[in-house]
C-alpha cells in the first residue's frame, strides 16, 4: 500500500492506493506528511479531489478504480449501486437498498455506508433519511461535513 496526502477546502485529504486501485480516502485536520511517489492517476485523482471539494467542477469519480479486496459482496453491490448517484442527486438508504438488489435492507446499507472506506468516489453524503433529513455520516466533520458537502453540490 502506498500513500499521499494534500491540502483541500475540506483540510488534508489523505489517499492509500494498490496496484489494484483506490483503497482509502480520508480527510481532517493535520499536516501533509511526506507521501508516497504517486503514479498519474493519483496525482489525476488528487487534482480532481481538491477541485470537487473547492466547488469548481464537480466529478462522478466514476473512472477511479477501487481496491474492492476486502469488501464484502453485499457492499460491492451498495458501493456500485451508490456510486451511479451523480452529483447533486440524493437517495434514501430504502431505495439504495433496493438498488442494490436488497429491498428492505435500509438498516444494512446504513451499516455497509458507516464502513465507507472511499468518501466521494463512493458519495455516501448523498445518502438521506426517508424523510429527508441527512441522516448520519462517518467521516471526518459528520453531518455537517454532509451538508456541506451537499451544499456544494447543489451551488454549482
Amino acid at each position: 500500500m502506498s500513500h499521499t496526502s494534500f491540502l483541500t477546502a475540506l483540510g488534508v485529504v489523505k489517499l492509500a492506493w494498490t496496484p489494484k486501485g483506490l483503497l482509502s480516502l480520508r480527510w481532517g485536520e493535520g499536516h501533509v506528511p511526506p507521501g508516497d511517489e504517486a503514479p498519474a492517476w493519483v496525482g489525476d485523482l488528487a487534482r480532481r479531489v481538491r477541485a470537487h471539494l473547492a466547488g469548481e467542477a464537480l466529478d462522478a469519480f466514476l473512472d477511479v478504480a477501487v481496491d474492492d479486496s476486502d469488501w464484502t459482496p453485499f457492499d460491492r453491490k451498495v458501493f456500485g449501486a451508490l456510486r451511479q448517484v451523480g452529483p447533486g442527486q440524493r437517495v434514501t438508504y430504502g431505495e439504495l437498498a433496493r438498488r442494490a438488489g436488497s429491498p428492505g435492507a435500509a438498516r444494512a446499507v446504513g451499516g455497509t455506508l458507516g464502513r465507507n472506506p472511499v468518501p466521494l468516489i463512493v458519495p455516501c453524503h448523498r445518502v438521506v433519511r426517508s424523510d429527508g433529513t441527512l441522516g448520519g455520516f462517518s467521516a471526518a466533520g459528520g453531518p455537517p461535513t454532509k451538508a456541506r458537502l451537499l451544499e456544494l453540490e447543489v451551488a454549482s
